[in-house]
């Protein structure tokens, strides 16, 4: 299976090519689809982005409103707080960030990551499966401002670690792109497809191969 992983298009609607998209058996968004923006721009964006022909699942970022979220669950593309089954994987995912230094519209603490997660695991066996998160766990290479600073969750870090997917897929912070390991799991930061930035990651049984593209 090969998967394209995206974070952070802040709005972006211009799509990959086909050389890409026709590689990919499906799309996976980590956050931040718009850039503070609202029902019109998160459909603009998904119907400019999205092929029809291949399946698609997204969470929204700290910098998506209440509306992106209905716009996603109304074209049952969320994965916020969910579990899915495709081709015999669990897809799960969890929105929103720690709080950022300016206010944005999505924001949790801990402890409601802590709750949120709490409430996925009682969807069912997560094991081997893989994890869509905007905030990336803590203490990683893939959560570090200004490459300086960890500012993860720590709470993705221990949901992690407990319930050990194949991969988690994260954003959030832009300069940290790149990917980690945490116990088996293999941890991928993108990057901003806002400055086009993707991933391609296949997967074959337990093996997660992922590479970092620019567009």
């Amino acid at each position: 299976m090969i998967i394209l992983l995206l974070t952070d298009l802040h709005g972006k609607q211009k799509p990959l090519g086909k050389d890409v998209l026709s590689r990919a058996d499906l799309i996976l968004v980590a956050g931040d689809i718009t850039h503070f923006g609202g029902r019109e721009d998160a459909e603009a964006i998904l119907d400019s982005l999205l092929p029809d022909d291949i399946p698609a699942f997204l969470v929204p970022g700290n910098c998506d409103g209440p509306e992106v979220s209905q716009v996603l669950e109304e074209r049952n593309l969320s994965l916020d707080g969910k579990v899915r089954l495709f081709e015999g994987i669990h897809l799960f995912g969890m929105g929103g960030s720690l709080p950022s230094p300016g206010s944005t519209p999505r924001e949790k603490s801990e402890e409601d990551f802590q709750k949120s997660f709490e409430e996925l695991r009682s969807l069912g066996s997560l094991k081997g499966g893989i994890l869509v998160c905007h905030q990336p766990p803590y203490r990683t290479k893939v959560d570090m401002a200004m490459r300086l600073h960890h500012v993860g969750s720590r709470a993705v870090r221990r949901f992690i670690e407990e319930t050990g997917p194949l991969l988690c897929v994260s954003g959030h912070i832009h300069e940290s792109s790149g990917q980690d390991t945490l116990g088996n799991t293999s941890l991928v930061n993108p990057g901003p497809y806002r400055h086009g930035s993707y991933a391609l990651c296949e997967i074959r049984g337990n093996e997660v191969s992922c590479t970092l593209k620019q567009a």
